[in-house]
């Protein structure tokens, strides 16, 4: 699990740089590293973070963000948050004090089983899923949610829209 943490005046406009969020002078942590899980798929399969070791590494990386008094973090669960890489722990930590969620999902039906799966509703979703107009399409019929392809400059509007709303930037 990667997060950034930034203030307010440290941001540029997330949706229309080419990262989602890129803040001149953020702070960057991560529970990605070697002794966490690894760095690479292999080293992942090989060696698992136990949530009795990622619960208290976890609490360690919140407080060190509460530190420095945030006004936004960007939390990646990694690939799925339902596979065996404690992202669900990650996302039940988070989940009171989330006010956007991004699913960035591979395929349409995963949205829905994220969706049941968490029992909440992301508040846009993204991803391969969101690639195509026809992706884009299914993901909003299966799911009712607004789905966007990030790399389509015509969805940004949208997305800025989205996160100023759920993030209260304006």
């Amino acid at each position: 699990m990667g997060l950034v943490a930034a203030k307010k005046g440290q941001m540029q406009d997330a949706a229309t740089t080419a990262s989602p969020l890129h803040a001149g002078n953020e702070r960057a942590v991560s529970l990605a590293g070697p002794h966490l899980g690894g760095e690479d798929g292999l080293a992942r399969r090989e060696r698992r973070c136990p949530e009795s070791e990622y619960i208290p590494a976890l609490n360690h990386l919140l407080l060190r963000m509460a530190a420095i008094d945030a006004d936004v973090v960007v939390a990646e669960a990694g690939a799925s948050p339902l596979e065996p890489y404690n992202g669900a722990a990650a996302i039940a930590a988070l989940r009171e004090h989330s006010r956007c969620m991004v699913l960035c999902a591979a395929d349409p039906y995963s949205v829905v089983g994220v969706m049941r799966a968490f029992d909440r509703e992301p508040d846009v979703v993204c991803g391969l899923a969101t690639s195509t107009e026809a992706g884009i399409e299914l993901v909003e019929k299966l799911s009712g949610l607004p789905a966007l392809d990030v790399l389509d400059p015509a969805a940004r509007p949208r997305m800025k829209e989205i996160l100023e709303k759920t993030l209260d930037l304006r």
